[in-house]
């Protein structure tokens, strides 16, 4: 029987160890890596009181009238004697008869950014395996950091199986066809900030597949296999009769639900069916969790966006569906066919809903889209 598809998350959640070796980058290479450990601030910003605005630095007095004299003029970014309460801007000030006359409004603080207050001292900048974003990297680069940590990418290896597969470069032969999904599944996986180590095809015979397996897994941090999962398929044969440990063996996800993931020794291996769009959506739902779980993230499902539905379209009874689709932000239309045998489909597509616990998706029903970009 099929395990569900949050069952699937949870086994890769619980079974998979994370990459663990990292690298010092200069700072502007390590954007959007995984920091391998936290960064904690060296010191504090700002290190002294400064102006939020360009006006009149005054100490408050018990009057609400202040001689001009006593009021500096500064600039937004100036920093601040200590004995500063305030900052008047020029457009709140009213000057007469050279006395400057506070707002009512004004109070202690006003205008002022305190010393320390954006960043503390020792304060956590970068928490362990956080993705460090261009906003990550400003704080960093405020407190003179040059380099971080972070994470190597996931190595992954992609081995296609079937007897018809031709490589780029090779004429094509007649009942032959070219194998997209390894370059598919390769371009995806660099997309998500993974390392492809090795591109291979393999004939559908068991002890040629153990051999390919042998030597991927020395190399990678996951192997991802495409073809022979249909029943009495070679991978299907090995899964069933526990020649692979199998972790899972087939998931109620449509259009790919044989999907299944093993370990060969310590090397997770997904194995994703050859039809291309059974494929690419397989490896959405499962293969995208993967390299999160590998980059030690703690939700595995992506983020997703309520769009309103445009077209009518059906999904299967008791399964997880990917719809690939199009959406302008607001509203989701489905591509005209999303059949697992579909090739070109996706390249006019940018995302995909993930529809549960539904069999009809209506007009203007509200739809969870999650776009190719994540």
């Amino acid at each position: 029987m099929a395990c569900s598809y949050h069952e699937a998350l949870q086994i890769i959640q619980t079974s998979l160890l994370g990459v663990t070796s990292s690298q010092s980058l200069p700072l502007f290479d390590a954007l959007n890596r995984i920091s391998s450990g936290a960064v904690y601030a060296p010191f504090e910003l700002p290190k002294s009181s400064i102006s939020l605005r360009d006006g009149y630095a005054i100490t408050l007095q018990h009057t609400d009238t202040l001689p001009l004299c006593s009021a500096h003029v500064v600039s937004t970014g100036d920093a601040l004697e200590a004995h500063i309460d305030a900052v008047i801007s020029f457009e709140e000030a009213l000057i007469c008869d050279e006395m400057l006359h506070l707002p009512l409004h004004v109070t202690k603080g006003m205008h002022i950014k305190k010393q320390g207050e954006d960043i503390a001292l020792n304060e956590c900048l970068v928490h362990p395996f956080e993705r460090l974003s261009a906003y990550k990297i400003t704080a960093l680069c405020a407190l003179g950091v040059t380099h971080v940590d972070v994470l190597n990418p996931p190595k992954i290896a992609i081995l296609s199986i079937g007897n018809a597969l031709m490589s780029l470069g090779e004429p094509l032969l007649d009942a032959s066809f070219y194998n997209s999904n390894a370059i598919s599944l390769s371009a995806r996986c660099i997309e998500l900030g993974a390392h492809v180590v090795a591109i291979e095809t393999v004939r559908e015979e068991s002890g040629a597949i153990f051999a390919h397996l042998a030597s991927l897994h020395s190399i990678a941090d996951l192997i991802i296999t495409t073809g022979g999962l249909s029943k009495g398929d070679v991978i299907s044969t090995l899964l069933e009769e526990k020649r692979l440990n199998p972790l899972f063996h087939e998931v109620a996800i449509t259009p790919a639900k044989p999907t299944s993931l093993c370990m060969f020794e310590n090397t997770p291996i997904l194995h994703l069916p050859g039809l291309p769009l059974g494929s690419m959506l397989g490896f959405e739902l499962l293969g995208a969790p993967l390299l999160k779980a590998l980059h030690h993230e703690t939700s595995l499902l992506p983020r997703s966006y309520t769009q309103i539905n445009t077209t009518p379209f059906t999904c299967k009874k008791n399964s997880v569906t990917a719809i690939p689709g199009f959406s302008d932000g607001k509203v989701f239309a489905c591509a005209p066919h999303y059949e697992a045998g579909r090739l070109n489909i996706l390249s006019q597509c940018n995302g995909y809903v993930r529809v549960e616990g539904k069999e009809e998706v209506n007009r203007g029903d509200e739809v969870s889209f999650i776009p190719f970009y994540m």
